[in-house]
């Protein structure tokens, strides 16, 4: 899945970078380029709202809004896991930066979180 360089000035998803947020560099996927209907959109806006609603606000911002490094816990709804508030690789748990804002969203420990927003499949957040 190289970059296909057939995408213009269209935008695209990009999942893969970390950014998680619409680009427009001309570096889709070939996936992409090839069935552009369903992937490639005219403007950021419409390629931020059909791929990324659950952080929308970042993505028409490019992508590089992120919450200062905090190391506390917060849910990755994706994953259905508590995570800790740092650049992915860079200690236990860390998964990213949350776009959240709220500091009640935030814990010192996984267990509380898991208890508070994934207690339905608390051995499976655990891990």
């Amino acid at each position: 899945m190289g970059g296909g360089g057939g995408s213009g000035d269209k935008y695209y998803a990009d999942w893969t970078s970390g950014d998680e947020t619409c680009k427009n560099d001309g570096l889709a996927p070939d996936f992409m380029v090839n069935v552009p209907a369903f992937w490639l959109y005219d403007d950021l806006d419409s390629c931020c709202e059909q791929n990324f609603l659950y952080r929308r606000d970042i993505c028409k911002a490019g992508g590089f809004i992120q919450s200062k490094e905090s190391y506390k816990y917060y849910v990755d709804w994706i994953t259905l896991k508590c995570v800790r508030n740092c650049a992915v690789g860079s200690g236990e748990d860390c998964g990213g930066f949350s776009d959240r804002d709220w500091e009640d969203e935030l814990f010192d420990d996984k267990r509380s979180c898991c208890v508070e927003y994934v207690s339905w499949n608390y051995k499976e957040c655990m891990k």
